[in-house]
């Protein structure tokens, strides 16, 4: 196992524009993420939060995948009954220590 630093910031945009009040809902429920699972937002940059990743993948490729998925399952705890996962797209770039380039990825 090795911890990575990283870095992601995201946009939620919603399927269809009478979407666009529960994508409000959505983006405070990200913003209220801050201090949970390790994640800290920064604070001048509104979408943007910085933390650790345990990866214990053993290939570059390996931890890219398990690092996008453990993005996506935390991520994916802001939709409920209320506010469904299809009303909306959330874009990710991420960027880990330690890991080549940036990834980009949608829930």
């Amino acid at each position: 196992m090795a911890t990575h630093t990283f870095l992601f910031t995201y946009s939620v945009s919603p399927f269809r524009s009478n979407y666009e009040r529960d994508a409000d809902v959505i983006r405070s429920r990200i913003a209220r993420l801050d201090g949970r699972h390790g994640w800290t937002k920064l604070e001048d940059v509104e979408t943007a939060f910085k933390g650790t990743l345990s990866l214990f993948e053993s290939t570059q490729e390996g931890k890219r995948n398990e690092a996008e998925r453990e993005i996506k399952e935390i991520l994916s705890s802001v939709f409920d009954d209320e506010y469904p996962s299809h009303k909306f797209w959330i874009n990710v770039a991420l960027l880990v220590n330690g890991l080549t380039d940036i990834q980009e990825f949608r829930l």
